[in-house]
């Protein structure tokens, strides 16, 4: 399997996992707020964890043009948790 085909699947897998809890803790009912935690938190991180594993991937093959790319989403995605904790643009 290849590394982008790779990193599909993991992603589709996660992300169906994540919808699957979202899915149970809707279910089970009104007392389930933390299957439906764990799921969107699940769905959130999936994609994260996935530019942070591609980028050291990039950087052990020193292609540096998508590694600048990987730097540049991933300062995108630390500005934006950093804001949120914060609470700026609230």
């Amino acid at each position: 399997m290849s590394e982008g085909k790779e990193t599909a699947f993991g992603l589709k897998e996660s992300v169906t996992a994540g919808i699957a809890i979202c899915a149970l803790g809707l279910f089970i009912g009104p007392q389930s707020g933390d299957f439906l935690l764990a799921g969107l938190l699940i769905v959130i991180v999936s994609p994260i964890i996935g530019v942070l594993f591609l980028t050291i991937k990039l950087a052990s093959q020193r292609d540096m043009l998508w590694l600048k790319v990987a730097l540049v989403l991933i300062s995108i995605i630390a500005i934006s948790l950093a804001a949120t904790l914060i609470g700026i643009g609230a």
